[in-house]
């Protein structure tokens, strides 16, 4: 056998390896997820029994869902006469970077993360938040190195560079992968938002799961990307607004900013100083940046979701601008988050729901604290509400 052909064959070979490796790796994440979600979403439904929606949470959580749809039927209407498969699937290179990168930071947030994040704070401190640095290390990499390649090669998916570096075979296998990993996760982080519009409406789960699914369906098949990019704009601006009005709400329940600082300081909430090198530790600075950057330069390079955003920059100059963007974003994404965290273990002070056996996991704690705080505030109901379905109807969208 020729040497080219022996050594096309030894890297398709690894390359399948890795791929069902990866595969294994997702579903077994999943399956763990899925008791996770699991549990969050009975807490928010036992929780919520005793929460009802005010005339104010429905007009919200219902225009959120109209002003979704119609910019769907917004921007299909204006590109009725295009029958262009890249101008719907990148917008025709017309998108500003500004979109690009809030649709780009919208791929990074999740309920999950909204949820098991803090969780991880409240229990065992901010040492998580090193992750932020990861952020200025992993895309830098990508936005020099990788994104230059695949502008030049004029790509719309990263599974076409995968049959011109290997063959057809390969980025079939990349695709379905990627598809079974797609249909596995969506029921999961849909069920968590529908659950609990179910409790606080009495909408069936089923028909939450399936009104959320036709309004992202809908709004992603008529206006494509341009569509897709304006509203993960808006809805990462109504999880900015929405977050900083919880934590807001939040610290004025417990006694003011001072008091929330006292708490977390007497509790040893506040971790930076952790940089001991074992592998075995739970969360250290090692862990975090080293671990965050690989994950961050992994999913920015190789994850069809992300690639698809920065490919469908006006030019390379806008990705670079959209990616940069999005570092601040993620940054202050995290930051609310850990704040999330800290301010539930303020709110928690000597009173550990875990301990009470009022939660059986510390996923569970952040849901509790909301349906607690928000409690006698018409409408921030409905804004958390949105808040979730906004990640929600983001997974949905994986194009």
């Amino acid at each position: 056998m020729p040497a080219t052909k022996t050594s096309t064959l030894a890297a398709t070979t690894s390359t399948i390896t890795a791929t069902t490796s990866t595969l294994a790796a997702t579903t077994s994440t999943i399956v763990a997820t899925t008791s996770t979600i699991a549990t969050t979403a009975s807490t928010i439904a036992t929780s919520a029994t005793t929460a009802h929606f005010h005339w104010l949470d429905h007009t919200i959580f219902i225009a959120f869902l109209a002003f979704s749809t119609l910019v769907g039927v917004f921007f299909g209407w204006r590109s009725r006469r295009s029958t262009s498969s890249e101008k719907f699937l990148t917008g025709g290179g017309e998108i500003h970077w500004i979109f690009i990168s809030f649709s780009m930071q919208a791929s990074f947030f999740s309920a999950i993360f909204l949820l098991s994040t803090p969780g991880e704070v409240y229990a065992y401190g901010t040492c998580y938040s090193y992750l932020g640095l990861s952020y200025f290390i992993g895309k830098p990499l990508v936005v020099h190195f990788y994104i230059p390649v695949l502008y030049k090669m004029k790509i719309l998916t990263v599974y076409e560079y995968l049959e011109r570096r290997f063959n057809k075979f390969i980025r079939v296998c990349g695709s379905v992968i990627f598809l079974l990993e797609t249909l596995l996760y969506i029921p999961l982080v849909l069920y968590t938002p529908a659950l609990a519009l179910a409790q606080v409406t009495g909408i069936s789960i089923l028909w939450s799961i399936i009104f959320c699914g036709l309004v992202c369906t809908l709004y992603t098949c008529l206006g494509g990307m341009k569509a897709t990019a304006f509203n993960d704009t808006v809805q990462m601006m109504i999880i900015f607004f929405g977050l900083i009005t919880v934590i807001g709400v939040g610290i004025a329940r417990v006694g003011g900013f001072g008091e929330f600082l006292k708490r977390n300081l007497d509790g040893g909430r506040f971790i930076f100083n952790d940089f001991r090198i074992d592998p075995t530790l739970r969360t250290t600075f090692w862990t975090q940046v080293l671990g965050g950057t690989l994950f961050t330069a992994y999913t920015m390079s190789a994850n069809q979701v992300l690639v698809q955003k920065f490919l469908s920059s006006k030019n390379l100059k806008s990705a670079y601008k959209s990616l940069y963007l999005s570092i601040i974003c993620c940054f202050t994404i995290l930051v609310l988050v850990i704040a999330m965290g800290l301010l539930s273990y303020a709110f928690y002070y000597r009173c550990d729901p875990l301990s009470s056996a009022r939660v059986r996991k510390l996923d569970q704690v952040v849901p509790l604290m909301m349906v607690e705080i928000l409690e006698g505030y018409p409408g921030l109901s409905g804004l958390f509400m949105t808040v979730a379905f906004s990640a929600a109807l983001r997974l949905k969208r994986f194009f």
